[in-house]
């Protein structure tokens, strides 16, 4: 009997037990599209965070696979500045460069830029810091010998002759007019080149250019570990047109320099085109190497714009920077109006 009556006790249980999970099963059931909608809700809000953290404005692809060595992956998040919110604002010209950018120096305003973080060999743009080193520490009619071993380098050169003498402003010449890697080696030679280069990667830190290591004064990128980027070529080219000397000479298209012990002459042109074709262009730098591509830091001028254009990487650098003023210009035409 008392078999019987816990039998019959644990079959009432178990009926229970059997409506209380049915009942369990059903309010699950009933809740489920809430619970999915909050599932997909909170995912779709934390992709809208991650997108907006990870895809800066006005930027493309600033950690792509083209990345050098030395580049940090993955730390260029900061947004940068997009200068214009109005519909009407067109998006820039499709051009070949890998990296550039484009700035309103009259209003502080960088317009635009593509992989401006991504380090590129910047090619004979490096003799803009060459430049600025001297200037700061030489005076300009201090006299300049051309090493021998100077006329023997590849590249662009000036044409300077072994043991000709001149004066570090007509060497400069050479330097930012001709692009001349014998001009580059006999102001690093008045020194010695591992002091010179060490200056230049100390000016490069003192100018924020973080993402910059030079190896040479010249530009040379074959087996060399140097490279430089978009964002910090624009601030030594923003650093470098502060000096009207610097102005003067990359704004000369054509020149001739004499040598102060031979009397020996040399006519000096400007290897960029865009002095010759576009009124109002100020310099600065043109660079070219098989690996740098073509490179050119760019300063515009007139009466209302000033605008700078950094180019790195492009098949056709004059063709590039001048599509990409052209729109510069039209887009703060359309701001002025408005």
């Amino acid at each position: 009997m008392t078999f019987k009556s816990t039998k019959k006790h644990e079959n009432k249980l178990s009926s229970k037990r059997k409506l209380q999970i049915k009942h369990f099963y059903q309010t699950v059931i009933s809740a489920f599209p809430m619970i999915l909608i909050s599932i997909m809700a909170i995912a779709l809000l934390g992709i809208g965070i991650s997108a907006r953290y990870q895809h800066p404005l006005n930027t493309e692809n600033e950690n792509s696979a083209d990345s050098q060595p030395g580049q940090q992956q993955g730390e260029d998040t900061a947004p940068i500045e997009k200068p214009y919110t109005a519909p009407y604002i067109d998006p820039p010209p499709d051009i070949t460069a890998n990296a550039y950018s484009v700035t309103n120096l009259r209003e502080n305003i960088r317009m635009y830029a593509k992989n401006p973080k991504v380090p590129y060999p910047p090619a004979s743009v490096t003799k803009i810091m060459t430049a600025v080193i001297a200037l700061r520490e030489y005076d300009l009619e201090k006299p300049v010998i051309i090493p021998e071993k100077c006329t023997k380098l590849e590249g662009s050169k000036a044409g300077f002759k072994a043991n000709d003498v001149f004066t570090l402003e007509d060497v400069l010449y050479g330097l930012l007019v001709r692009s001349g890697a014998d001009a580059a080696c006999a102001i690093a030679s008045i020194g010695t080149e591992a002091d010179f280069v060490e200056k230049m990667n100390q000016e490069a830190t003192d100018l924020g250019m973080v993402n910059t290591i030079y190896e040479n004064e010249i530009g040379f990128d074959r087996g060399e570990h140097q490279f430089s980027t978009v964002d910090d070529l624009e601030l030594l080219a923003k650093e470098a047109v502060k000096s009207n000397v610097f102005r003067k000479i990359t704004g000369t298209r054509e020149v001739t320099v004499k040598a102060l012990n031979s009397g020996s002459a040399y006519k000096l042109i400007n290897t960029n085109e865009l002095l010759f074709t576009i009124p109002g262009t100020i310099g600065i730098k043109t660079g070219y190497t098989d690996s740098a591509g073509e490179c050119l830091a760019y300063l515009y001028e007139n009466k209302s714009d000033e605008i700078m254009i950094i180019i790195l990487g492009s098949q056709d650098r004059f063709r590039d920077t001048t599509k990409l003023l052209d729109w510069a210009k039209e887009q703060i035409k359309k701001t002025a109006s408005n």
